[in-house]
């Protein structure tokens, strides 16, 4: 099945809320253990915060941060994204792990990785 662009920007955006880049001992981690989007809690910390094109709220909106469940909630994105960065340089080799709930209805989740002249899907 091919997968749209927003889509795929989606499924990264999820990968990344869980991801682990193994360079020695280094990580990138959000736990989403308080509502933020600026979380670092791997060993590494991002280059940004997360980009949500809808509101920038991770209090509410279709992209939150759920408090109760230290969970990123996206939900009907209709067109919406998230976006977050990190620099890999100098990493030889990069695992990325992610844990989700549930995709219901229509939706989908693409995961796009920038390898600074092309996008690996």
């Amino acid at each position: 099945m091919k997968l749209g662009p927003i889509y795929r920007i989606l499924l990264l955006l999820l990968l990344l809320c869980q991801s682990t880049l193994v360079y020695g001992q280094d990580t990138f981690l959000d736990n989403f253990n308080t509502v933020s989007y600026s979380n670092n809690n791997g060993t590494m910390d991002f280059a940004g915060d997360w980009q949500d094109s809808e509101d920038s709220d991770p209090t509410g909106g279709r992209i939150y941060v759920r408090n109760a469940t230290n969970r990123l909630r996206i939900q009907n994105m209709d067109g919406e994204t998230l976006t977050r960065s990190l620099n890999l340089n100098g990493a030889t080799g990069v695992t990325l792990t992610m844990t989700y709930t549930e995709i219901s209805g229509n939706e989908q989740i693409d995961v796009d990785l920038w390898n600074g002249t092309g996008w690996n899907t």
